[in-house]
């Protein structure tokens, strides 16, 4: 049970980017950015490369919501120190505002990119 709540204290910044990510792109914010990462390249069965869903709004908006989500739960879990025990990737490095920073934003960089296939 403290296995599966380590994960979730871990990976929860990632949990909320994708929520945060997601109103992100409902709404009518940086419209410019809500053009197809594929440019509309369509395969020979038809359909496109990445999908519709897949952009530029999203892809960047997911790095920016996962920095920005790990900078908050960073600093929430520096005053609960019980929790931050748990956390997997603090055990080995120093919860920091830029390392959270960093952290965060590569997280994202990895959601969006294994999610485009």
């Amino acid at each position: 049970m403290r296995s599966i709540l380590a994960l979730y204290i871990t990976l929860m910044p990632v949990i909320l980017a994708g929520i945060l990510n997601m109103i992100f792109c409902k709404s009518s914010l940086l419209e410019a950015a809500y053009r197809p990462m594929d440019a509309g390249l369509i395969l020979k069965d038809g359909k496109r490369l990445f999908g519709a869903n897949k952009t530029w709004k999203g892809f960047l908006g997911m790095i920016v919501w996962g920095a920005l989500a790990q900078i908050l739960w960073g600093l929430l879990l520096k005053s609960i120190s019980t929790l931050e025990t748990l956390h997997l990737v603090y055990a080995f490095y120093e919860n920091t505002v830029l390392f959270n920073l960093v952290f965060g934003a590569l997280l994202g960089l990895a959601y969006v990119l294994f999610e485009l296939p």
